[in-house]
């Protein structure tokens, strides 16, 4: 089963992506640049990158392994918000990723 899906953040960050599997990707609108923005899982920083779940040859973002179907909410910080929140490590955006608790 293929599924689609996209759903916009805020401030031209997207999430999408139509996969075989469930798949999450950032989409950055505007100028690109080649600071990523510090991503938080459920309040721990994620590394930039990590094995991929499905071929362990390749490097990806950590988001990549995340299964769209278990995240109940993301927010974004920038500027001020994300500095006083997460300090130099928040220079260029947080994405604060929260996942569905498991019952």
């Amino acid at each position: 089963m293929k599924y689609l899906f996209s759903f916009v953040c805020v401030l031209g960050l997207a999430v999408a992506g139509y996969a075989q599997e469930p798949t999450v990707k950032i989409i950055q609108s505007g100028t690109p640049t080649v600071h990523p923005p510090l991503f938080i899982l459920d309040g721990r920083a994620m590394p930039e990158l990590v094995k991929s779940n499905t071929d362990s040859t390749k490097m990806v973002s950590p988001i990549n392994n995340i299964d769209p179907n278990n995240i109940e909410r993301v927010d974004v910080l920038k500027d001020d918000q994300a500095l006083k929140a997460y300090g130099e490590k928040g220079k260029y955006g947080v994405i604060l990723i929260y996942t569905k608790a498991k019952k």
